[in-house]
């Protein structure tokens, strides 16, 4: 039996429309997804963003990939986004 990797689940709202098609092909660095959780927290919570912010990145980050390889693909920015 073969075994995949699969991430599944189920939004009110699509997130693709953030992304360019090279950042849904190749994914994005830190620095970019770190602006979009930025502003995705802004745009949703009135209290305590900077916390909300770092528990977003943190439980988000492979920390198996060093820092300076450490690319995104989309499915993993999109789940944060929806």
């Amino acid at each position: 039996m073969h075994r995949y990797e699969l991430l599944f689940g189920v939004t009110t709202s699509d997130a693709l429309f953030t992304l360019n098609d090279k950042q849904l092909e190749y994914g994005i660095e830190s620095e970019g997804r770190n602006r979009i959780i930025s502003d995705f927290v802004a745009a949703n919570y009135e209290l305590h963003q900077r916390e909300i912010f770092s528990a977003i990145v943190t439980e988000y980050t492979d920390w198996q990939v060093s820092f300076s390889r450490n690319l995104l693909t989309y499915g993993v920015t999109v789940a944060e986004r929806s």
